[in-house]
């Protein structure tokens, strides 16, 4: 099939070519475009209600102290971070 599309001809097993006409070429790549990349769908948001999105925030004193002790691993705290909470910014 990829030597029909890219080369206009194929090699058969009895060793003959077969070359393909430019009309069975053009259905050829058609059809194979058609299966191998389909055509994209376009989504049509324009009549779906929008939903609120909602975020969970866990904001406990135990989440907290874990981020802390992640950013201080990761040596993204200023000293004394720990302590006052505030975190380097870049």
């Amino acid at each position: 099939m990829w030597q029909i599309i890219t080369q206009g001809h194929v090699a058969l097993p009895t060793g003959r070519t077969w070359i393909v006409e430019p009309r069975d070429w053009l259905e050829t790549v058609k059809w194979f475009y058609e299966y191998a990349d389909p055509p994209r769908q376009r989504v049509d948001v324009a009549g779906v209600p929008r939903a609120p999105v909602g975020v969970k925030h866990d904001l406990s004193d135990d989440a907290v102290a874990n981020l802390l002790n992640i950013l201080a691993g990761l040596g993204a705290l200023q000293p004394g971070a720990k302590e006052s909470g505030d975190a380097q910014t870049e």
